[in-house]
């Protein structure tokens, strides 16, 4: 039998696709012309990279130099155009039947189209892949709870207002960590991403995990689509070996929990007095 008669008879071999990440301004220095040149590359698939920089320029690789957009109290200039690359996921993509989203500190990174595909293979009733959150926390308020406390999150009247709206916000599925989407396209999809970014702009936030599953609920994207799963195809090493910190974040998360749930009780016995 060939081996190339097989392949191609492979399940969805013939959809287009396209995988995509981003950095403007060297941030955090995660990505580097050496990086995008150690990727593995699969001639099928199309790979496009945003930026601002230049020397990055590489074969293989679609580069795109998009005008940056302005920084403000929020983030600055840089963190904005990889926010907007991200959730709301450029034009020219929209045409591709699967769209792939890759953080710049994944790279270099090995995305095949099996890869890829066989994700759908083994899921079939699933169009979005989210990697399952690495450091043990479930809910989005406790995300909040602590992204806010290191001060990684912005701090405001309007973050506060949206730490509130966490505090009564049933979580429709795990706490995911959004540095890779593996997606179907569509409209209801794009728009999911969409949602996104615009709650990010709403509520003054910088922090993805914080707000991913109340944009889902918001956008209305069917939640039995979405698969949040440790089996994706980059995983964070930190899920491997560090059981005491899952430990100690989950103990934490649980106690922000139980602190919300009393101070609501203490209310309500009060407004009834």
């Amino acid at each position: 039998i060939s081996i190339l008669g097989c392949r191609g008879k492979r399940e969805g071999y013939h959809q287009t696709i396209a995988v995509y990440g981003a950095n403007f301004g060297g941030y955090r220095n995660e990505i580097s012309r050496q990086k995008l040149s150690d990727c593995k590359l699969d001639k099928s698939v199309d790979y496009f990279f945003y930026t601002d920089q230049l020397g990055l320029n590489c074969d293989g690789w679609k580069m795109r130099f998009p005008s940056k957009v302005a920084g403000d109290d929020i983030m600055d200039s840089n963190r904005w155009m990889s926010k907007r690359t991200k959730w709301l996921v450029p034009e020219e993509l929209h045409s591709y039947d699967i769209i792939v989203w890759i953080d710049s500190k994944l790279f270099p990174m090995n995305y095949s189209r099996d890869t890829i595909t066989d994700m759908f293979a083994e899921y079939p009733d699933k169009e979005l892949f989210i990697l399952e959150h690495p450091y043990g926390r479930k809910t989005s308020i406790g995300e909040m709870h602590e992204t806010v406390s290191i001060g990684v999150e912005n701090r405001s009247e309007k973050v506060e207002e949206f730490y509130n709206i966490l505090s009564d916000f049933d979580d429709p599925v795990p706490l995911a960590d959004t540095c890779q989407l593996i997606m179907r396209n569509s409209p209801e999809v794009i728009h999911l991403l969409e949602t996104v970014f615009n709650t990010l702009t709403e509520y003054g936030l910088k922090r993805d995990q914080c707000v991913f599953n109340y944009a889902l609920a918001q956008s209305g994207y069917p939640v039995s689509k979405v698969c949040i799963t440790r089996n994706m195809p980059i995983t964070r090493p930190v899920l491997n070996h560090m059981n005491g910190v899952f430990r100690k974040t989950r103990e934490s998360e649980r106690k922000v929990i139980e602190d919300i749930a009393s101070a609501k009780s203490q209310k309500l016995i009060s407004d009834t007095e």
